[in-house]
């Protein structure tokens, strides 16, 4: 029941988010190159996790999974943040 609940909270968020990210790209390269980019690092993440996360489970006990996870989007997150800030500052409202 609880991996039900966390697969729709996911999906939810996910499918409402993925449209944003999608147009901060977008809106990065008005060419597209960096939208092809970041769907192609998006379905590589979703082919190569699963491996990933199957390598450092250890006997049932999945927390390193879960901190390979939270790492994984820590990394991701203050990768995006800087890019995102200097359009920002380049491009005001």
């Amino acid at each position: 029941m609880i991996y039900t609940v966390a697969v729709c909270v996911f999906n939810y968020a996910w499918n409402m988010t993925h449209p944003f990210l999608l147009a901060a790209l977008a809106s990065f390269d008005r060419t597209g190159q960096i939208v092809v980019y970041g769907v192609a690092g998006q379905m590589l993440g979703l082919a190569v996790g699963p491996a990933l996360a199957a390598s450092v489970i250890a006997e049932n006990d999945y927390s390193n999974v879960i901190w390979l996870g939270l790492i994984l989007f820590l990394v991701a997150f203050f990768t995006i943040v800087p890019p995102v800030l200097k359009h920002k500052a380049d491009n005001p409202a």
